[in-house]
């Protein structure tokens, strides 16, 4: 089975984060989930040329070749469903969207949010610390992108620029 870093540079990205940390037993139960899926995955009656990964356990990534089957609105809705299955499952939500997963010292951190922000006024997140941006559209920029220092993220702009 392939997994996302295989497939085409311009491939579609989709990055889902959770609210806590998988097990290692989890995270190689939503691998084996995962992989039913992908081996499954259509769109339009098309199969997709697609994979999907657990990172850090706490991400799962999915990519898809759309250049071979397009990811029409139901084939998303597809695999959207089987995260959800994930979630039920294992009692976690990779749907969170007010986490902020960062890099310290090494090691995966979270914070939500509003501590995540308050720890980039206080200083304790610099320019330097490693964050994750999610937003990445390919896995050409996953590659290159998805940890990437604070100052050159998203959350630069988003908070105001440099303190």
């Amino acid at each position: 089975m392939k997994t996302p870093d295989q497939l085409a540079e311009h491939s579609r990205v989709w990055i889902y984060q959770s609210d806590r940390s998988l097990t290692p037993e989890q995270a190689e139960k939503a691998q084996h989930t995962l992989n039913e899926f992908i081996e499954e995955w259509t769109s339009h009656g098309a199969r997709m040329e697609a994979a999907a990964g657990v990172y850090h356990g706490h991400f799962i990534v999915i990519a898809a070749d759309e250049q071979k089957a397009a990811a029409s609105g139901c084939g998303i809705d597809k695999s959207v469903q089987a995260i959800r299955n994930i979630c039920a499952d294992m009692g976690v939500d990779f749907f969170d969207r007010l986490t902020i997963h960062y890099m310290e010292g090494g090691e995966l951190r979270t914070a939500p949010m509003s501590t995540f922000w308050a720890m980039r006024k206080s200083g304790k997140v610099t320019g330097d610390t490693r964050v994750f941006n999610n937003l990445v559209r390919t896995v050409g920029e996953w590659k290159k992108g998805w940890i990437v220092p604070f100052a050159q993220s998203w959350h630069q702009e988003a908070w105001g620029g440099p303190l």
